[in-house]
């Protein structure tokens, strides 16, 4: 959340206006009430799960739902990651970057390994 010194209110986005100093695009970030640039970006504290503003406590989540909610996810997270792991085809791609890091070249998936298959790396 962003504050605006100039007319004091809050928004989430700035306005974007692009402008062009000699011919070359400049973009603007502004407060979409006043259009100043003279705002500053607010932490707070916000719920973790749906945004609710906490005011000065110091609480992660604004109720019981959220907190089950947020927890869920983050577990869901965790289990996508540890799934990622041992996922072939993520492994496959690790190891196609990892080649091209290592010899310099930007070979693509089919290519690294139709020239693994031919026994050519």
């Amino acid at each position: 959340m962003y504050i605006c010194n100039d007319c004091l209110k809050k928004f989430d986005y700035v306005k974007i206006r692009t402008v062009y100093v000699e011919g070359r695009p400049v973009r603007k970030k502004l407060c979409p009430f006043c259009e100043s640039k003279n705002y500053v970006f607010d932490k707070g504290h916000y719920c973790k799960c749906c945004g609710r503003s906490l005011g000065n406590s110091n609480k992660e989540y604004c109720r019981e739902a959220c907190r089950h909610a947020g927890e869920r996810l983050w577990a869901k997270q965790a289990e996508n990651k540890e799934k990622a792991k041992n996922d072939p085809l993520i492994n496959a791609v690790r190891e196609v970057e990892e080649y091209n890091k290592r010899t310099g070249k930007n070979l693509s998936y089919g290519r690294y390994f139709y020239l693994k298959g031919a026994n050519m790396i």
